[in-house]
């Protein structure tokens, strides 16, 4: 487990690549994490999801505002299709969430990368 990340087969290299992170970064990240666990415990404490929060820290964007934003974006592009209900088909659309974000926030965009894939 790290930050609280359950790291199975499909998470696992995704949540040890926290382990390279500054500790006051993994803890802004921690708490953050939790937050979204409790603001929609459907989505929970999910590896895949951490690295979009963890860039917005990268951007030196303080917790209040990074949770603020990524509740919007999570909202905005209807990610409870992505994460909840992986069935339905979404995940062909990882690319235009991607694109979106390049186009919103070229540098979350830049951080993700940088910090994920």
């Amino acid at each position: 487990r790290i930050l609280g990340l359950t790291a199975d087969n499909q998470g696992a290299q995704s949540a040890e690549s926290f382990l390279h992170m500054p500790e006051a970064h993994r803890e802004a990240l921690r708490r953050l994490l939790l937050a979204f666990s409790n603001w929609h415990p459907r989505l929970g404490i999910r590896a895949d999801w951490a690295h979009f929060p963890s860039a917005l820290l990268d951007l030196r964007i303080n917790e209040r505002s990074t949770f603020a934003l990524a509740a919007v974006m999570y909202a905005r592009l209807q990610l409870d299709d992505y994460y909840v209900n992986p069935s339905r088909g979404l995940h062909q659309d990882t690319r235009d969430v991607v694109y979106a974000i390049q186009i919103l926030w070229p540098g979350v965009f830049i951080a993700f990368q940088k910090n994920c894939c």
